[in-house]
C-alpha cells in the first residue's frame, strides 16, 4: 500500500502529511459521535433494567449529566465538520498547487529531452501524460488518498476501542477483514492489466481522432468520412469493450470484498447473542456493538472500494514518473567558446532500434546515445545513417549539404544542432586555429549552446497568437521597432503591414492562415532578431513558387551576412555560390568542393546538376 501511495503522490508523500493528519482527525471526530449516542441511551435506559439481564450498571443519570452528554455529542459533530475545513484546504490546495507545478516542470523537462526520444514517443501519449494522467493524480490525491487513509485510521481506532472493551466481539466483527485484504492483494495484477489496456484504448482512440481531423481533406476526397472511416470506428469499439471489461472484470472482486466487510456485522450479531445469553453483555452493550459495527462498515467499505479505484490511478503515476526518469540532454559547461568554427571529427551515427512506444509506455521508448536517454546505439550494426564524417566549417563561410533523399543531410544538421548524440566521433565548436579553444558540444550546457544557433526549417511552426509574439521567440524582450526591423530584413514587413492589424494580427496554431513562404519569412525574422552567429537552413526553398523563392533568397542573403551558414538543398542552383559543397551518399561524403570543382569531377554532383538542368 505504501508503494502504491508513493507512486500516486509521485514520490512526494511528505507534502500530504498535513492533509492526511487533518483528514484522520476529522474522520475520528465524526465517528466518535456514535459512542456518545450509545452512552446517552445507556444512561437513560440502564436504570430501568436494574437486577435483570438488561442492566447496564451505574446510578441513574441526572438531567444535567444528560445535557452534558448531548453537549459533548454536539461539539464532536461540530468539531468533525470544522476539522474538515483544514483537511479539505490541505487536500485541494496541496494537490492542485503540486499538479500545476508538476505540469510546468514536466513540460520543461520534455523540452530538454533529446529529439531522438521525442521522435520515438507517441505525441498523444505525451499530451495524455501532461493532461489526463495529472488529472487522474489530482483526483486520486484530492479525494481517494485522504479517504483511503482516513478510513484506514478510523478502522484501526474502532478495532482497538472495541478490543479493549470486548475482545471477542471486536474479533468477530473484523474476522473477515483479512480475507478481504487477500482478495484485494490477489486482484492487483488483474487491475493493473485491465487499467493498462483501458488507457491504451483511450490513447488509441485519441490518436485516431487526431488522425481523422488532420486528414479530413483526404478522408473526404476518398469518401471515407463518418462511419466509413473504419479505423476510427474500430478504435471507438475497442474503447467501449475495454471500458466494459474493466468495470465487469473488477466488479465481482469489489462485491466480494464488500461482502467480506459486511459479513463481520453478521458474525458479531451471532456471537453477541451467545455472550448476551451468558450474561457477558447487556442488551445496551449488545445493541451498542451492532450500532458501532454498522457505522464502522462505512469506512471499511470506503477503504475497499477506493483502494480498488486507486489501482487504476497507479498507472497514471507510473507514466508520469517514467517520463520524468527520461534523461535530459547532458552537458553542464556554460563556458561557450568565443570562436564559431565548427569541426566534425570521425562522426558516425545510427538511429538503431527506433520505434514508437508501444501503448504509450515511456519505459519502452529508447533514446539515442550512451546513457543519454536517447536511442541506444549498436556500433557493430551496418545501418549507419552517417559514417566517418570529417568537416571543417570556418566562421563566416557557407556550406551546402546536397545529395539524394535519405542520404543523411538532415541528420547531419540535427547532429550539429545537437538534436541527437553521435554514436562515435565528435562535433566541436570554437577557434579551429587554437585547438585548445575547441570544445565538444556534448560537454556544453544545451541552453547556452543553443545561443550559437538559429534554424529555419522547411515547415516552420507558428504558435497561436500574434505575429509579434511569434517573431519575439527570437528575443522575448524585443521592442515593436526591433520586430519590424527583423521583419523588414526578412522581406516580410510588406505582407505583414497589409494584414488587418499588422504585427498584432492573430495567427492560428501552426500558422494555417499564412502561406508556406510567408511562414518561412516569419521564421527568418525570428533568426534576424536572435542574431546568432551560426545559421542552419533545411531545404527551405524546395516547395516555394518563383516569387516566394526570390523573396526568400533576398531575406537569406541579409540573414547570412557575416555568419556561418549551413544549408541543406535539393535545388543545386540555390547553393552554387556557397564556399563549399559536400555531396552525401549512403551516409558518407563522396565529393567535396566548390560548384565549379564538383562539376569538373563529373561525379555524383555533376550527374544531379545535369538531371536538374536538362530543360
Amino acid at each position: 500500500m505504501l508503494q502504491m501511495l508513493k507512486i500516486i503522490t509521485l514520490n512526494d508523500m511528505p507534502r500530504f502529511y498535513k492533509s492526511l493528519f487533518w483528514t484522520s482527525i476529522a474522520e475520528i471526530a465524526k465517528f466518535s459521535t456514535i459512542f456518545v449516542v450509545i452512552y446517552f441511551v445507556a444512561r437513560v435506559l440502564g436504570p430501568f433494567f436494574e437486577g435483570s439481564l438488561f442492566y447496564f450498571g451505574g446510578v441513574e443519570a441526572s438531567f444535567s449529566e444528560l445535557l452534558l452528554i448531548c453537549a459533548v455529542g454536539f461539539l464532536l459533530m461540530i468539531a468533525g465538520y470544522y476539522l474538515s475545513i483544514p483537511a479539505y484546504r490541505a487536500n485541494f490546495e496541496s494537490t492542485y498547487k503540486a499538479s500545476a507545478k508538476g505540469r510546468i516542470e514536466l513540460a520543461e523537462h520534455i523540452r530538454k529531452l533529446p529529439l531522438g526520444f521525442l521522435e520515438s514517443a507517441n505525441p498523444s501519449r505525451l499530451s495524455h501524460c501532461i493532461m489526463k494522467d495529472f488529472a487522474s493524480i489530482e483526483q486520486a490525491n484530492s479525494h481517494l488518498v485522504p479517504q483511503v487513509f482516513g478510513s484506514f485510521v478510523v478502522s484501526v481506532v474502532v478495532f482497538v476501542g472495541l478490543a479493549i472493551y470486548h475482545f471477542q466481539m471486536a474479533l468477530a466483527f473484523f474476522a473477515c477483514v483479512p480475507l478481504a485484504v487477500v482478495i484485494l492483494w490477489a486482484t492487483r495484477r488483474l487491475s493493473d492489466y485491465l487499467s493498462a489496456r483501458h488507457i491504451d484504448a483511450v490513447l488509441d482512440a485519441s490518436n485516431h481522432i487526431n488522425e481523422y481531423i488532420d486528414g479530413i481533406t483526404t478522408i473526404k476526397a476518398h469518401s471515407l468520412s463518418g462511419e466509413k472511416f473504419k479505423r476510427l470506428e474500430r478504435s471507438f469499439e475497442n474503447l467501449r469493450k475495454e471500458s466494459i471489461k474493466i468495470e465487469v472484470g473488477l466488479m465481482p472482486f469489489a462485491l466480494a470484498v464488500v461482502s467480506c466487510m459486511g459479513a463481520g456485522i453478521g458474525l458479531m450479531i451471532g456471537f453477541g447473542r451467545e455472550f448476551l445469553l451468558r450474561g457477558e453483555l447487556s442488551v445496551i452493550e449488545y445493541l451498542g456493538f451492532i450500532l458501532v459495527g454498522s457505522k464502522a462498515f462505512v469506512p471499511l467499505m470506503t477503504f475497499a472500494i477506493n483502494f480498488i479505484e486507486l489501482r487504476y490511478f497507479v498507472k497514471s503515476g507510473q507514466n508520469i514518473l517514467a517520463l520524468r526518469a527520461q534523461k535530459e540532454v547532458s552537458g553542464s559547461d556554460r563556458q561557450i567558446p568565443q570562436g564559431n568554427d565548427i569541426v566534425i571529427e570521425n562522426l558516425c551515427f545510427s538511429y538503431g532500434a527506433r520505434g514508437k512506444s508501444k501503448g504509450g509506455d515511456f519505459e519502452n521508448v529508447q533514446g539515442n546515445g550512451k546513457d543519454k536517454g536517447v536511442i541506444k546505439q549498436d556500433l557493430d550494426r551496418q545501418d549507419f545513417a552517417l559514417r566517418d564524417i570529417n568537416l571543417l566549417i570556418p566562421h563566416k563561410s557557407s556550406l551546402a549539404i546536397v545529395g539524394e533523399s535519405g542520404s543523411g543531410k538532415s541528420t547531419l544538421v540535427k547532429l550539429i544542432a545537437r538534436f541527437y548524440e553521435p554514436s562515435s566521433g565528435a562535433i566541436k565548436i570554437g577557434n579551429a586555429n587554437e585547438k585548445a579553444s575547441l570544445k565538444n558540444i556534448a560537454w556544453l550546457e544545451i541552453e547556452s549552446l543553443m545561443g550559437k544557433f538559429s534554424m529555419v526549417f522547411q515547415n516552420p511552426y507558428l504558435f497561436g497568437g500574434s505575429l509579434k509574439s511569434n517573431v519575439a521567440f527570437g528575443k522575448e524582450d524585443a521592442s515593436d521597432e526591433e520586430i519590424r526591423e527583423a521583419l523588414k530584413s526578412a522581406n516580410a514587413l510588406e505582407f505583414v503591414n497589409a494584414l488587418p492589424y499588422g504585427i498584432d494580427t492573430k495567427v492560428s496554431e501552426s500558422g494555417a492562415s499564412l502561406s508556406g513562404g510567408e511562414k518561412q519569412r516569419i521564421s527568418i525574422a525570428r533568426c534576424n532578431l536572435k542574431n546568432s552567429p551560426i545559421i542552419l537552413l533545411d531545404e527551405i526553398t524546395s516547395s516555394l513558387d518563383v516569387y516566394n523563392e526570390f523573396a526568400m533568397q533576398r531575406a537569406l542573403n541579409r540573414l547570412a551576412k557575416d555568419k556561418t551558414v549551413i544549408i541543406i538543398a535539393h535545388k543545386l542552383k540555390s547553393v552554387m555560390n556557397c564556399d563549399k559543397i559536400v555531396f552525401l551518399k549512403n551516409g558518407k561524403i563522396v565529393e567535396s568542393g566548390t560548384h565549379k570543382q564538383l562539376l569538373a569531377l563529373k561525379g555524383e554532383y555533376a550527374k544531379m546538376w545535369s538531371a536538374q538542368n536538362l530543360g
